[in-house]
């Protein structure tokens, strides 16, 4: 009789470099089963949601406060996991392959797992890539809040109304990164306008003010 169509587990092995564990512990829990051991298809899941939990840990990291110590602590887990996996979750079912070969059996084919995999890739780059824009947005909406202060009173200082009362003032962010604004200086009788502009460098804001 014909043995139980498997996907290679080596090969899944390989694929997961590219498309994580969650993939090939995906194929190599679906042959356990085929085999007939449920137990050890079971144990898969934790490799599982080890891998889901370390992604959304890796989008979550763009909002956190956290140091660039943690960044790189958490990819070098994605590289820990990895290897894990490939010794504790695929390397037991590519020897028990070796000491029990199957009768010959049906090949899988591979197409769509691997499109499968590549969407899976691409929706984890793209949800990155959105997260780490609205991190660094929020980030810089953030700092220039606090900044509206510090430059309120530096502007009072620069334009000598140290006692002026501060009319209308915003920053709109550009195209560019950059965000303009003007406000208004008001003193006993005394007016004067100012345009500003401010860019965000990472950690702080670099400004700049001229009269109008």
């Amino acid at each position: 009789p014909a043995g139980p169509a498997l996907w290679n587990p080596v090969a899944a092995a390989a694929w997961s470099i590219l498309f994580t564990p969650l993939f090939g512990a995906i194929l190599v829990a679906a042959n356990w089963r085929a085999l007939g051991q449920p137990a050890r298809a079971g144990t898969q899941r934790w490799w599982m949601l080890g891998t889901v939990g370390l992604l959304a840990a890796l989008l979550w990291i763009h909002f956190a406060a956290a140091s660039e110590a943690w960044d790189i602590l958490l990819r070098f887990g994605a590289f820990a996991l990895l290897a894990a996996w490939i010794i504790a979750g695929a390397w037991p079912q590519i020897t028990f392959l070796r000491e029990h070969p199957p009768a010959p059996r049906a090949r899988r084919r591979w197409i769509w797992p691997v499109l499968l995999g590549a969407a899976g890739l691409f929706l984890f780059l793209s949800l990155n890539a959105i997260t780490s824009h609205a991190a660094r947005r929020d980030t810089a909406e953030s700092a220039i809040a606090s900044v509206i202060a510090p430059l309120t009173e530096a502007l009072r200082q620069k334009s000598g109304q140290e006692n002026a009362e501060v009319q209308d003032f915003r920053l709109e962010r550009q195209r560019d990164g950059t965000y303009l604004g003007a406000l208004v200086l008001k003193s006993e009788g005394s007016e004067s306008r100012w345009r500003v502009r401010a860019r965000f460098n990472g950690s702080d804001y670099e400004w700049d003010a001229r009269p109008e």
